[in-house]
């Protein structure tokens, strides 16, 4: 923690920051979405079974222009409550998506500097991401093998290994890299487990 504490900078901070930011804008979005649908939906909802009642009427029933117009009306709003339902749905699910992505941000919640965010680190409140295993690798000349048991029990063999999602600036201008040793670690899916063999 110390490590990463002291090698992380103001354009990684204010890379998390920007993260938290937009996945907490993108589900106050949704949401004010999803409520303005649902209210249209019940006022159109409203609207579209008082015109079914009319089209009950013996009046309309001998009207056929006005039987016509209607049913033309209660079509649109048919399509337009449909239309907003999809939305709805998908918007709930963008949300779903952004909520479990904004739990790997959660210790962002009150960082505002660089200063507090190097603090944070030092917690339990921070755990290890791509970023954090780079910083290891590279401060102790390791590489780090991810593996995912959560995967491997769920019958996905080809994506139980996992070797990191970014190359440093160093290795790709070096185009080597010679690591004094492999740790392989298991990744749980909410913490790391140091895999050993032979207690070693």
């Amino acid at each position: 923690r110390e490590l990463i504490s002291d090698n992380i900078d103001k354009e990684q901070f204010n890379h998390y920051k920007e993260l938290y930011t937009d996945l907490n804008k993108s589900i106050d979005e949704n949401k004010r979405k999803i409520d303005k649908l649902i209210k249209i939906n019940g006022e159109t909802k409203t609207e579209f079974d008082t015109i079914m009642k009319k089209l009950e009427t013996k009046k309309v029933k001998t009207d056929g222009k006005l039987k016509k117009e209607l049913r033309k009306q209660a079509r649109k709003i048919h399509t337009e409550n449909t239309k907003n339902k999809k939305i709805i749905k998908d918007a709930r699910k963008e949300n779903d998506g952004s909520l479990i992505s904004l739990e790997d941000f959660k210790f962002m919640k009150s960082v505002k500097s660089l200063d507090k965010l190097k603090d944070v680190i030092k917690t339990c409140n921070f755990w290890a991401d791509s970023y954090a295993i780079n910083q290891l690798e590279m401060s102790l000349n390791i590489k780090i093998i991810i593996l995912q048991s959560n995967y491997y029990h769920q019958g996905r063999p080809e994506l139980v290994l996992q070797c990191g999602d970014m190359v440093p600036e160093k290795i790709e201008k070096d185009k080597i890299f010679k690591p004094r040793y492999y740790v392989l670690v298991d990744h749980t899916g909410d913490h790391y487990k140091l895999i050993v063999y032979k207690e070693k």
